[in-house]
This record gives C-alpha cells, sequence and structure tokens, in this order.
C-alpha cells in the first residue's frame, strides 16, 4: 500500500470522485480541488502547514483557472516547482498535447482514460521524484563531510601557525617566520576561494529560484567574448605561475551571457583545469561560432575523469578524492553547469582518465524573440 498524496484538480464532481476513489483503492492519499484557483489555494495552505503533496492531477478545461494556468503558476514559485504534475483531459489532439508538454507537464493522459495506464503514470513520477530526493540528500551529505574540511583544513592552519608565531616569536629565525608566514597565505588564498565559490553558487541558485531576476537576463548580450576569456584565464593562470601553459585560439564574437558569469565560468573551468594537470602541460581555450550558436572548450592533458565520475558531477562532490587527495569538491563544476542554464546555454565534459579532459560551454549567439 501507498501512503503518497495526490492533488486532483477538476472542475466536474463526478470525474474527481471516481478518480479518488481509484486512488483511495490503491492506498494513496487523494484530495480534491474544484478549479485551478481553489487548488492553488490549497497549495498555499500547504506550504505553511509543511504538508505539500506528492503529486497533482490536474484537468485542462476549467473555470477561474485553466490546468496550463495552474501549472504555470505553481512552477513560478519554488518550494512547489518540483512536484510532479499530470494533466488530464478529454481533448485528444496534437495541440493539447503539445500545450502540456510546452508548459512544462511531466506527463499527459486523456479521457476516458485507462485507469491501469493512469496507475503507471503516477508511480512511474513518483518513483522518479523520490529518486530527485535521493540525489538531493547525496548533495546534503557532500556537504555535510566536505564543507567542514575545507573550511576547517585552511583555518586551522592560519590558526596554528599564527599562534606558533605569537608565541615563539623571539625563538625563530627570519626564514622559519617567513615560511610560516607563507603558509598562512595560501591557507588564506583556499579559503577565500571555497567562500567565493559557495557565495556565487548560492547566487546563481537565488536567481533561478527568482522569475524576474531570471528572465532579466535571459537576454543579455556580450559584445565581445575573446577579451573577457583571456583576462579570466590570464588571472587564474598567474594564480598558479602557470601563464606560459595557456594555449589561445579564440573568435572575435559576442554571445548570451553577462560579463560576469563568462568570467565566472572562465575562471572555475581554468582553476580545474590547473588543478588536475601538471605544470608545463598546455591548456587550450578556444572559441568559435556555429550556425547560431557560441561555442566555448577549454581542454587539459591531465588526470581525467572516468565516465562513472562524470555522470556524478554535482555539488560538493569530489572527483578522484581519494587518489589525488587535491584541494576542491567539484563545486567549480557544478557552478558552470549552473550558470549556463541562466542563459540556456548547456556544458558538454568529455574526458579520459589520465589523458585529458574537455569541457564545452555551448551558448546562444542571438537572442531569439
Amino acid at each position: 500500500m501507498c501512503s503518497s498524496s495526490i492533488l486532483i484538480v477538476d472542475d466536474e464532481p463526478e470525474v474527481r470522485n471516481n478518480l479518488a476513489e481509484l486512488l483511495d483503492n490503491f492506498g494513496y492519499k487523494s484530495i480534491q480541488a474544484t478549479d485551478g484557483a481553489d487548488a492553488f489555494s490549497y497549495l498555499e495552505n500547504s506550504i505553511l502547514k509543511n504538508s505539500l503533496p506528492d503529486l497533482i492531477i490536474s484537468d485542462i478545461m476549467m473555470p477561474k483557472m485553466n490546468g496550463f494556468k495552474l501549472l504555470e503558476t505553481v512552477q513560478e514559485n519554488p518550494i512547489l516547482q518540483n512536484i510532479p504534475f499530470i494533466l488530464l483531459t478529454a481533448k485528444n489532439d496534437d495541440l493539447s498535447f503539445r500545450g502540456g508538454m510546452n508548459h512544462g507537464a511531466d506527463d499527459f493522459i486523456t479521457k476516458p482514460y485507462d485507469a491501469s495506464e493512469l496507475l503507471k503514470a503516477i508511480e512511474v513520477r513518483l518513483n522518479k521524484s523520490k529518486r530527485a530526493s535521493v540525489a538531493v540528500d547525496e548533495v546534503v551529505n557532500n556537504i555535510l563531510m566536505y564543507v567542514p574540511h575545507e573550511l576547517r583544513t585552511p583555518l586551522s592552519s592560519i590558526s596554528g601557525f599564527s599562534q606558533l608565531i605569537t608565541e615563539s616569536y623571539y625563538f625563530l629565525s627570519a626564514d622559519e617566520i617567513y615560511d610560516m608566514v607563507s603558509k598562512i597565505d595560501q591557507s588564506n588564498k583556499r579559503l577565500h576561494r571555497t567562500v567565493e565559490k559557495f557565495i556565487a553558487l548560492s547566487e546563481i541558485i537565488c536567481i533561478q529560484s527568482d522569475a524576474n531576476r531570471k528572465n532579466e537576463l535571459k537576454d543579455r548580450y556580450l559584445n565581445e567574448t575573446e577579451f573577457v576569456i583571456r583576462g579570466s584565464a590570464l588571472s587564474k593562470a598567474d594564480e598558479y605561475g602557470r601563464t606560459d601553459d595557456i594555449k589561445y585560439h579564440l573568435t572575435s564574437s559576442g554571445a548570451l551571457i553577462t560579463e560576469e558569469f563568462l568570467h565566472l565560468v572562465v575562471m572555475e573551468l581554468t582553476e580545474n583545469a590547473m588543478k588536475f594537470s601538471q605544470s608545463g602541460t598546455p591548456i587550450e581555450i578556444s572559441s568559435r561560432t556555429e550556425d547560431d550558436l557560441f561555442i566555448l572548450i577549454i581542454k587539459d592533458y591531465g588526470k581525467g575523469m572516468s565516465i562513472e565520475e562524470i555522470a556524478k558531477i554535482s555539488a560538493f562532490i569530489q572527483f578522484g578524492r581519494k587518489f589525488h587527495q587535491q584541494e576542491g569538491n567539484g563545486l567549480g563544476l557544478t557552478i558552470v553547469q549552473k550558470a549556463a542554464d541562466l542563459f540556456s546555454g548547456s556544458v558538454m565534459i568529455v574526458s579520459e582518465r589520465n589523458k585529458y579532459t574537455q569541457v564545452t560551454v555551448t551558448l546562444r549567439l542571438t537572442p531569439t524573440y
């Protein structure tokens, strides 16, 4: 038997009651709403009570607020947007189907529906939602595991060397003090980088959950990418003393992205390339245009990643940490992915263990009006 709750939205009482009876017989908890406005009112109250439904099944043609509008309203709310949404309608035509898919529905069932088909669709969507929750739990666990390490390690170094200098100043040589201060400086920079990454990721997540801010970025155009790419890569390479390793093959072009976010993407990808390849090996940074796309590629010839590691890219997962014991928690690639998402872009990673890693960022070249 199941314990998942399902919100049924339909203006026809007979349809609601029959569907509720079916769901109740299979162990689901059903909640009924007479139209989209009634459903959204229930959802708002559910937020306050922390008792959101696990899935929504809604008719399309309803008074006050139809199913498309309800779906759109739900998706604009960051608390509700991950609830699986199935559209149920008597219209069996391509226009209704495409309308449902374009609005972001998870599934589309026509009336009169087959009970087994509907129950299967519900099961599939609930299982997918549960897997997503497991993925979120994995991210949270990685946060709990790695954040203390990434923050405490440099803090411990700063605290320890500072205390040693303070308490033993008269017994230390100038070279010893210089060496300790250098280590404090290195730890301070590491701590600063980690904090800046968390701030950047938090800012992107805030924008993603704010429809107005996200729309403001949608068609922001940067006239010249080459200058930003060169400057950002050079700045990061200078930190690692590897400016001679950067090999540029850049096209003069614009792209749909802001200077701030292109700088962030290039900085994160260049830093990853620096960390996972040896000094003296090339890091190739190239760009080109193709049809209506701007394509940025950053490639290093270092440790590389396995197919499994690429598949597990998500916040706070440390690639190969048990083998390499390097600073870094996978946050950079997550930032790049989410930054590209803001501008309807994409990120693709191709890598081979102990040979190379190539990251391709694709952005739109012109607005789509």
